[in-house]
C-alpha cells in the first residue's frame, strides 16, 4: 500500500469509529445517518477487496461477497427499525 492509501484507510477508519462511538451511545439512528460513514466504508471495503484478492487467492471472492450481505442485512435491519418507529409515532 502506498502512503496515501493508508492516511485515506486511517482517516475512514476514524470516520466510521467515531459513528459508531456517537450512535452507541446516541441512539439506534444509524440508518437515517449512513450517508456521514458509508462513503468510508466503501474506501475501506475498496482497499479489502485489493489486498484481500493479493493474499487469499480464490476464497477472496466469498469473502467479499459474505462481507456484503452482511452490510445489507444490518442496512436492512436499521431501515426496519426506521419504518416501524415512524408507523408508532405517526
Amino acid at each position: 500500500k502506498t502512503a496515501a492509501m493508508r492516511a485515506v484507510a486511517y482517516g475512514s477508519l476514524a470516520i466510521i469509529f467515531f459513528n459508531v462511538s456517537l450512535h452507541t451511545f446516541y441512539g439506534l439512528e444509524t440508518f437515517l445517518y449512513s450517508q456521514q460513514w458509508q462513503i468510508s466504508f466503501f474506501i475501506l471495503f475498496a482497499f479489502g477487496v485489493l489486498t484481500v484478492h493479493q493474499k487469499m487467492g480464490k476464497w477472496a471472492t466469498p469473502v467479499i461477497v459474505l462481507m456484503a450481505l452482511l452490510h445489507g442485512y444490518f442496512m436492512y435491519s436499521e431501515f426496519k427499525n426506521v419504518e416501524h418507529a415512524a408507523q408508532v409515532s405517526g
